[in-house]
This record gives structure tokens, sequence and C-alpha cells, in this order.
């Protein structure tokens, strides 16, 4: 017999990854099974679905079996939950873990989700959400929960919207320790006291203008120093290592491919003589990108947390971004013209840098000069030559043929003083500068672009994703050195 339908049911919300909400074309939800008559249901996926559905808080998880992300990659946007409910009733009555979504439902930034099993509270990522700049303070101003009961942290990598409001949670009690691979613990630290000084010098800037107007003045969310204060907190545990991050769950961390260290989490939980897995995906990265390993695909899960910011679209081959990169540099060249790249300091920066190595060494691009002109991207490489460990085959074959790092030659210089920055648009020749931020909307890249948009020679190549409302170089946006830019 086949298995009988799920039940849909109106109610409260189910935490919030499953809020009421009319399909606008971005936000999308997968819906929570309860089974009928205690009939198994097998491993369920819900499409991304334009009705106005939503769940009773009250329901309970059930337990399930996945064999590979395939299964979901037709979701659109942040957390789909995937279950299997067995015949057994007492199972769906009797379970006590309980999993909060606060954050990145329902859009892409401030991951942060909450399981509480066995009596304690284990967090699973702590990002900032980034939006509107009010929103954005209070919501993450505010835990809607006490940090000073959270008993454990597992960070699945280090960028800010999984990583970011830690030094906050410090701040505000936590005592439990955070857990995550040596390279995500090293990148954290760093980004995290970047982040610290991009608070303070937000807080500035706002607080002149209300100053001027006699308006209240901000304090930052936290700053550099809180930021530093979070390093004594990390415990790195390697890859496929098991841990104990509170009484009752196995923890284990695989590679998830997206960044230097990242992880997915996977949680063997035991409670009340009944074993569950919990597979938390993180951001997962593509296969055959370059530097990093393919990522860990789920083997066995009763329970799925997964990201689906891609779930929509089929990527193109990396290949073919290789080529299309080698081609804009050798167009641009013969026109004795810039490349000015807007890039993420961690992740796309080192994967640029790469790429360009291997084109220059094989012939396939001229060797020009290329700058990385990002402070955070200069020490974030750093980081990158000290774990050779997450890099892939491909990667460590082509450092031993060449007998040098992967992210050091000949023609790469790394810029740390903004008078080396400026000195940069006197100089004339053809020449690469990858810079941040990705999305071109703060950093030292909008100086260059300020410096060089209107040269048809030179080249602005996007190779980052652009979330509205950013798309590009902001009008009337400020530089990196605090002048109006337009």
């Amino acid at each position: 017999m086949p298995p009988p339908r799920p039940v849909i049911k109106d109610g409260p919300c189910f935490n919030q990854v499953l809020r009421r909400s009319s399909w606008d074309g971005n936000s999308s939800h997968g819906l929570l099974a309860q089974s009928i008559g205690g009939g198994a249901v097998s491993a369920i996926v819900f499409p991304a679905c334009p009705e106005r559905r939503y769940f009773d808080s009250r329901t309970e998880i059930g337990m399930g079996s996945l064999q590979s992300y395939g299964q979901v990659l037709s979701m659109k946007k942040i957390f789909i939950v995937i279950f299997k409910i067995y015949k057994d009733n007492d199972i769906r009555k009797e379970t006590c873990m309980r999993i909060h979504f606060h954050g990145a439902a329902r859009t892409v930034t401030g991951s942060m989700h909450l399981l509480e099993v066995n009596g304690s509270k284990l967090l699973l990522d702590c990002g900032l959400f980034q939006g509107p700049r009010q929103e954005t303070y209070e919501r993450n101003r505010r835990f809607p929960f006490d940090p000073r009961t959270i008993d454990a942290v597992i960070l699945s990598h280090a960028h800010i919207d999984h990583s970011g409001n830690l030094p906050h949670l410090v701040k505000l009690g936590l005592e439990g320790l955070i857990y995550a691979t040596p390279a995500t613990t090293h990148l954290a630290d760093l980004m995290l006291r970047d982040a610290g000084h991009i608070q303070e010098g937000d807080a500035l800037f706002i607080n002149k203008k209300r100053l001027e107007r006699g308006e209240e003045l901000i304090k930052p969310l936290y700053t550099e120093e809180d930021g530093a204060r979070v390093k004594p907190y990390f415990r790195g545990v390697p890859y496929d290592v098991s841990f104990e991050p509170i009484p009752g769950v196995s923890a284990r961390l695989v590679d998830a491919g997206h960044i230097l260290g990242s992880a997915a989490v996977v949680l063997d939980i035991r409670e009340r003589g009944r074993n569950i897995r919990l597979w938390y995906s993180g951001d997962i990265g593509r296969p055959h990108l370059p530097l990093l390993r393919d990522p860990v695909l789920p083997d066995t899960a009763d329970v799925l947390i997964m990201e689906c910011t891609y779930g929509d679209r089929l990527q193109p081959d990396p290949q073919w971004a290789y080529q299309q990169l080698r081609d804009m540099v050798k167009v641009t060249v013969q026109r004795s013209g810039k490349v000015i790249i807007p890039a993420f300091a961690v992740g796309r920066t080192q994967e640029l840098v790469y790429c360009l190595q291997q084109m220059m060494h094989s012939g396939e691009a001229p060797r020009i000069p290329i700058y990385v002109d990002s402070p955070l991207a200069v020490n974030a490489s750093e980081i990158f030559r000290m774990h050779p460990e997450c890099f892939d085959a491909e990667t460590l074959a082509f450092m031993r043929q060449y007998k040098h790092p992967a992210l050091d030659f000949e023609q790469l210089t790394y810029i740390h003083a903004v008078e080396e920055s400026k000195a940069l648009n006197d100089k004339k020749t053809p020449m690469i500068i990858i810079a941040a931020s990705g999305m071109a909307e703060t950093g030292r890249v909008l100086h260059h672009l300020r410096n060089n948009i209107e040269n048809p020679r030179n080249t602005i190549l996007i190779v980052s994703w652009q979330a509205p409302p950013y798309a590009g170089p902001p009008p009337g946006g400020r530089g990196a050195f605090g002048e109006d830019l337009w």
C-alpha cells in the first residue's frame, strides 16, 4: 500500500522557518508532515509552496532517512526540514527534542538554530542578520533566548552571517564552548575582530549625523575588543573526530566545501532510549571548485536542516567560469586596461588568486601584476596558507609541482597600507586589482571604481553574488577613505 498523505494543519507558526507567507518569488518553505493514523511516510520533500500554509508549534519532529542533498535541489531559499515518520505513534508523541529556527528563515542571513535536547541547549551558528540598518541593529541586539542558558555552540564556518553575533552572545553571558574546525576558529577570530572594527566605524559615522541633528547617539553592537574576547571560547575539532558538546549528543564535523574550514554538522542524539541522527548542512560548496575539497553528502539522516540559497538554479561548470575569467583578462590587457574585481575577502578572493596563478603559469593568460587590496583578505590568505589540510588533491599536486604555496607567486602583491592602495591609481599599465567588498557597497574597491570606471579600456568584473538592494556600488556612496563617491 502507498503511504498515507500528510496532513497540513493551520495553526501558530512552527518557530520561524515556517512563518506564514504569501509567495513573492524570494521566500519559500518546506512543510512539516504529520502522518495519518500512525502510517509510515517515506522521506518527504515538500517543494516551495505558494499557498498560505503554516504549522502548529506543538507538532513533534519525526524521524527519517535521506541519501543525498540532491533530493532537495529544487528548493528555493533558506532552510528545508526533511522528516520520515514511523508507524509507532508513541515515537512522535514522546519526542522531547525541540528545534527553534531563530535566523536565516525567510532570509539569507542571521543563521541561528537552537536545539533543546536532554535538558541542554545547543546552538548551531550565531550569525549576524544583515539588512536595513535600523532592523539590523534591533534584531542583532536582542536574542530570542537568554545567552546564559546556552550550554554549547557549534559553528559551521566563519562567514559573518553564521558567526557574526558570537561577540554579542559572549558579551551577554555565554559560558559554554564554541566548537568548530581549527581553520574556522582561526578565520572567525580574524573576521570577528574585523567586524567589531566595522561596527565601531559605522557607529562613529552615524553619530556624527545624529549629533548634528541633536539625536540620541548609538553604541556599536560590539567592538573590535569584544570580537577578540571570543577567541578563548573556541575549541578546534578536526574533521571526522567525534566530540560531545552536550550530554547525550555526539557531534562530528564533515567537510562542506564552502570556504576554508567549513563544515556540515552531524549530531547523533541519544534521547529516551532512542537514537536520532540530525544533519545540519551549514553552507554547501559546489563540487570541483578550486582549492577546497568537495562537500561530503549525507549518508543517513533522520532530520536534515539545509540551506537552499541556490536551490532553484543550475550553477555553471567551474571550468566555464575559469575560461570567462581568462578571456576577460586577455581582452583587457590587449587594450592596455586594468581589471577591477570586487570580491569577498574570504573564499572568493583566494579562489581568484589560485585561478589566476594557474592560467599565468600555464601561459593561458599574460603575466601582469595582481594586487589583493583588502586588509581582511590579506590576513585571511595567511590563514589559508596555514591550513593545507583543507586543500583538495589537485591544489596539493599543483603546490608540489611548482614548489611554492597555492596563494603566493611572483606576480602577486598583497596591499596592506592605505597609501599603497591609493598609489595603485597612479599606475597606468595593465594590472588586476582584487578588492573588497564583493557587493561593492563598502571597502577599498569603491575607491578603485571611482578612479577607473570611466576609462573604456578598463573592465569592472563582477564575480560575487549581488544581493538586492546592493547589486553593485550604491548611488551617493562613500569611499573607503570617507570621501563622497558620486
